[in-house]
């Protein structure tokens, strides 16, 4: 049962990051003629400071100067892409600690975004990466609650109970 368990969080894991790679090199690809080196790229696209890009969206779609659907494919897209890979970490660890997710988030976003800004198919953001760290975070939290669910399922509550009078 543990070996099937730790297969199916794999296979999480593996279609999420193919969902991530299709995204970012084929859905948003960028054509070479029209990529930046990197030190354009970091002098044109890069954003180091928090929340700017999160406050510049937001403020654009209150005063309709963007079209929604690019506001909520920013706040949606970065925060739910990772969700998965947060659940199946947790919920594939023996410490089932948010702060292991917290740093896989930071970690796996920082890694997508120098993969953009190396690769000219997007831009580095610090909101970007914020977003998808929470989404893992959430995805951690969620996969404890999995995990228990499970675990608690699988108990017989009569051996719990005979137990307890036991001692």
């Amino acid at each position: 049962m543990l070996i099937m368990k730790k297969k199916v969080v794999w296979i999480i894991i593996t279609l999420n990051v193919l969902c991530i790679i299709y995204i970012m090199f084929v859905h948003n690809a960028v054509p070479l003629s029209r990529r930046l080196s990197l030190a354009e790229a970091i002098q044109q696209n890069a954003n180091f400071i928090p929340f700017k890009s999160m406050s510049e969206y937001i403020y654009s779609a209150v005063s309709n100067r963007i079209n929604l659907r690019y506001v909520l494919n920013f706040f949606v897209g970065n925060f739910v892409i990772l969700i998965p890979i947060g659940a199946a970490i947790a919920y594939n660890t023996r410490k089932r600690s948010i702060v292991k997710c917290l740093l896989w988030g930071i970690s796996i976003s920082f890694i997508i975004e120098m993969m953009q800004l190396l690769f000219g198919i997007g831009s580095f953001d610090i909101d970007s990466m914020i977003l998808r760290t929470a989404g893992i975070v959430l995805g951690g939290i969620l996969g404890n609650s999995i995990y228990s669910l499970v675990n608690m399922r699988t108990k017989n509550p009569v051996d719990e109970i005979l137990c307890q009078k036991r001692t």
